[in-house]
């Protein structure tokens, strides 16, 4: 899925407020590192002005790199997962914790989240999302493939690998109320 598929964006540029931008880019330089307070805006954004369904239960789900969690851990109102989780809830892997309904998944791979974002040097790439916010297309179901003669070494090697073809990308890439699922933290 392609950045600009995601057209909300905030920027933040205070320790406690930032610049909204909904065209696909960013609206500003980001000057301050990723805060509490941050994320209180973009979940009332996301309730309030896009009407965003959350993803499960009553939280939306944020990822991002590690750069933008040093700086929420930090913060004194910063939840771990184990103090919010109930018996028979789930974890999703590498989730380090929450932020006012925005449970924080660390996604430690920079050619998918960089801890650069823009020109800026305090804040990484991050996104918020709610339900219905990525489509999925199979064009090929995965499945099991073995290559019994793997490198033709007389069967004494074998591979197995699953085999699939998708296709992922935003259900809607527009900043409509009731349309937009996705916010994109990022910087000029």
């Amino acid at each position: 899925m392609e950045a600009a598929a995601v057209k909300v964006i905030f920027s933040p540029t205070s320790l406690t407020g930032g610049t909204w931008a909904v065209t696909g880019t960013p609206g500003a330089l980001a000057i301050a590192p990723l805060m509490y307070d941050h994320c209180t805006l973009i979940g009332d954004y996301m309730r309030d002005t896009i009407h965003c369904p959350p993803y499960e239960g009553d939280n939306y789900v944020g990822l991002s790199c590690n750069k933008n969690l040093r700086s929420l851990k930090q913060d004194r109102y910063w939840q771990q997962w184990h103090m919010y989780l109930q018996k028979g809830d789930f974890v999703f892997k590498g989730e380090m914790g929450m932020t006012d309904r925005i449970r924080w998944v660390e996604i430690n791979r920079s050619l998918a989240f960089s801890n650069v974002a823009g020109s800026s040097s305090v804040l990484g790439e991050a996104v918020v999302f709610g339900d219905e916010a990525v489509a999925r297309i199979e064009v090929e179901t995965p499945h099991l493939r073995l290559d019994p003669n793997f490198q033709s070494d007389f069967g004494r090697t074998q591979a197995a690998a699953w085999y699939g073809i998708l296709g992922f990308g935003a259900v809607w890439n527009v900043a409509d109320d009731g349309k937009a699922k996705i916010i994109r933290i990022d910087s000029t």
